[in-house]
């Protein structure tokens, strides 16, 4: 945070339920004229506080942290600890559900608000210890490196990108248009249609690095051919989509008990049909959303399967 103004009662945060009822950090307490946090469930005459001699400045960034383990509380000013105390023996959570959560005003009408930024406010589970709370104030800047995206076709395998961080943590890509190209695991690009999508590559940072900046890449997808083998068995056959139909074609009579079935890239069966004896069987797909599916044919024994796309 960074007051621009150091006044009196000013707070950082006031969580309350009214003034006999809250928990607040204030910039300065008006007797001390310094950092202070207090709790209280009978009013400021029944306050249990941290006081410290940590004299906050105008016009300067300033790391605060508070931990609350069992009794002790330790408030911290970048990454040093400035105050304890280790006879509280009330925490937040001693005043129920809080109806009024401010950052920068307080519950008191009298106390000004802050003037000044707040950049970042966390609430965590659990009380970060000392050397937790220096490195979350040390934490280092990391940056994203992401390649530009080649032009890929609709059919192509699934793939990673060029993408890595300066800090060795993973990077998670999000993609503008999931029907163009779809984001697998969380690493993995699978061009679904013809289009552009922007992909963008995210490091949310953690206790040891902050948060990088976004990279974001453009990748575009073009038409594919409509069938791609990936397996063939039993009777040879081929597949063609026209008209808004798929039809199958067998280069000699298949078993009476072959079945096709389409099916989505995730195995989701979403069209069969039997073949009753003759060369050629099909099925409607103009209904069915563009992209890329797996056209398996069966006759019990045998299995072929072949990307197809629609």
């Amino acid at each position: 945070m960074r007051p621009e103004r150091v006044e009196n009662w000013a707070r950082i945060v006031d969580c309350n339920r009214g003034t006999d009822n809250n928990f607040f950090l204030t910039v300065q307490a008006a007797q001390t004229g310094f950092l202070r946090y207090a709790i209280t469930q009978g009013g400021n005459s029944d306050e249990q506080q941290i006081n410290t001699n940590f004299k906050m400045k105008a016009g300067a960034w300033t790391h605060i942290v508070l931990t609350q383990k069992g009794n002790t509380g330790i408030l911290y000013a970048n990454g040093v600890e400035v105050g304890r105390n280790e006879n509280l023996t009330l925490s937040p959570s001693s005043l129920g559900a809080t109806t009024q959560n401010f950052i920068g005003r307080s519950a008191y009408a009298s106390d000004p608000s802050l003037f000044g930024w707040v950049d970042d406010v966390r609430v965590y589970d659990c009380a970060l210890d000392a050397g937790q709370v220096s490195a979350l104030y040390g934490a280092a800047t990391q940056a994203i490196t992401f390649g530009e995206l080649a032009e890929c076709k609709v059919g192509d395998e699934a793939f990673t990108p060029p993408v890595s961080s300066t800090s060795g943590l993973s990077v998670a890509l999000k993609s503008s248009a999931p029907s163009v190209v779809e984001v697998v695991n969380g690493h993995g690009l699978l061009p679904l249609s013809a289009g552009r999508s922007e992909i963008t590559a995210l490091q949310t940072g953690n206790l040891l690095y902050a948060s990088a900046l976004p990279v974001v890449r453009t990748q575009v997808v073009s038409e594919g051919s409509s069938v791609e083998s990936t397996a063939q068995a039993g009777a040879e056959w081929c597949a063609e989509v026209s008209g808004g139909r798929l039809t199958v074609r067998f280069s000699s009579v298949p078993a009476r008990n072959t079945v096709v079935g389409l099916y989505s890239l995730s195995g989701t069966l979403v069209g069969t049909v039997g073949v009753s004896g003759g060369l050629e069987c099909g099925m409607p797909v103009g209904h069915m959303s563009s992209g890329v599916y797996l056209l398996k044919v069966s006759d019990g024994e045998h299995t072929g399967v072949r990307k197809i796309i629609l």
